[in-house]
């Protein structure tokens, strides 16, 4: 298997054929999220915290030759999934425990359209990098790959990638698309009420989950 390796890229990416997709009006987003968790995140927020994540694209601290977390006034990230399922494995999927809880979910149904870097399949090649970078557990990498990217392409608005848990579309939006975020159209309920429970019966069914 191919190692993926720190950008930039080991081709020369032909920017008339960087796999941009275009994310119409009328595009659904899904999130989950914990208002009680330590960052207080609300329905239209985005973590300004970081590098933590996959795809993470915050400078943070250095401590030699390492990155550690810190707040960056100036980059913050908002993930989510276009389905219930693939929001779900995201958030619960590392412990295939499904936490109801105090747990959030918010549908964001686009107003306006944005363009993200396809990272999946084929696509990822063109953007000169591995579909695999989905699913990496070396998150140093994939967090330099965000800031690359973030950094070479001030267009792209996120990156549009297939998730480590069941291979189910996801994306992390940058901060630069927060306008789009904020003017969309949102509902958001609670994670417990009970008529989610049959919805989250049927993706742990599939996905070896539990739910409780």
């Amino acid at each position: 298997m191919a190692k993926l390796g720190l950008p930039p890229p080991p081709i020369i990416v032909d920017l008339a054929d960087l796999p941009i997709v275009t994310l119409a009006p009328g595009t659904t987003l899904m999130r989950i999220y914990d208002p009680r968790s330590t960052y207080r995140p609300r329905p239209r927020g985005f973590r300004a915290n970081g590098p933590r994540l996959r795809f993470d694209h915050h400078r943070g601290a250095a401590a030699g030759s390492v990155i550690l977390p810190a707040d960056d006034p100036d980059r913050a990230v908002y993930y989510a999934a276009f389905t219930l399922s693939g929001a779900v494995v995201e958030v619960f999927g590392d412990a295939r425990v499904i936490e109801r809880g105090s747990f959030r979910v918010v549908s964001s149904t686009l107003r306006e359209a944005m363009d993200v870097l396809d990272l999946r399949a084929d696509a990822a090649m063109r953007a000169g990098v591995l579909a695999a970078i989905g699913s990496v557990e070396q998150r140093d990498v994939t967090q330099a790959w965000a800031r690359y990217f973030y950094e070479t392409y001030p267009a792209v608005g996120g990156l549009l990638y297939a998730n480590a848990h069941n291979g189910e579309d996801a994306l992390a939006l940058f901060e630069r698309v927060r306008p789009v975020i904020d003017r969309a159209r949102q509902v958001v309920i609670r994670l417990a009420r009970p008529d989610m429970e049959e919805r989250l019966l049927r993706i742990a069914a599939r996905t070896g989950m539990i739910v409780v």
